[in-house]
């Protein structure tokens, strides 16, 4: 899992340009591997940013029963009409990361926004990115519903009704398609086992098809 963590992290970050926080795959003396993560709300000085995440934003105890649509109205109320844009669209790459990589467990506390001293309150940046599947073969195909009645797979819409031009969208996601070789490059060089990483990119090349064929209305939430 600390290896699977780690991939995942570098490939947003180098493939898809997230935000993420600062990480580190270790080893101690016995090879067991470890994950490391910097804090992204503390200053180099010591003092503590504040952060809430979605789930305290929401003011929900159930972090699976919310949708991600809901999640971005919340996302508008906290960083205000001015940024919001900006913001909508490093979400919706984030969430669109996530289905790609097989993860399960993006729920809504594993996203969360900062609130800096001098700035506006801005998404935080992303971490707990990770292939579920490697783990759980059979993990829910999305953590959350993309809209608020449930329905069928679709970010073109989804990227419309949280407000994102149509252009950004239709980019990003006929985009993605040139991003799968420089992904399985990366986890040719990962610390996973080579068993894992054929896995992992069985399920990548699953979920590439799926955003290639735009198939998202053939394809429902399993629960």
């Amino acid at each position: 899992m600390p290896a699977n963590e780690h991939i995942t992290m570098q490939i947003a970050k180098q493939v898809f340009d997230l935000d993420i926080a600062e990480n580190a795959l270790v080893f101690f003396p016995d090879k067991t591997p470890a994950y490391l993560t910097k804090r992204f709300d503390v200053l180099p000085s010591g003092q503590k940013i504040k952060a809430e995440d979605f789930a305290q934003l929401a003011g929900i105890e159930d972090k699976y029963e919310f949708s991600y649509q809901k999640m971005a109205e919340v996302l508008r109320n906290v960083v205000g009409e001015q940024n919001y844009l900006e913001n909508a669209e490093k979400l919706f790459k984030a969430i669109v990361f996530n289905y790609l990589m097989c993860n399960g467990d993006a729920h809504v506390k594993n996203f969360s926004v900062l609130y800096p001293l001098t700035d506006p309150p801005k998404l935080a940046p992303f971490y707990d990115l990770l292939n579920t599947r490697l783990h759980l073969p059979t993990d829910s195909f999305m953590a959350l519903d993309l809209f608020d009645d449930g329905g069928a797979i679709d970010f073109f819409e989804f990227g419309l009704k949280i407000g994102l031009d149509s252009e950004i969208v239709d980019v990003f996601l006929k985009g993605i398609q040139s991003k799968v070789d420089k992904i399985c490059e990366l986890l040719d060089h990962s610390d996973l086992s080579s068993d894992a990483i054929a896995k992992y990119k069985y399920y990548v090349l699953e979920r590439a098809k799926m955003l290639k064929r735009n198939a998202y209305a053939e394809i429902g939430v399993n629960r």
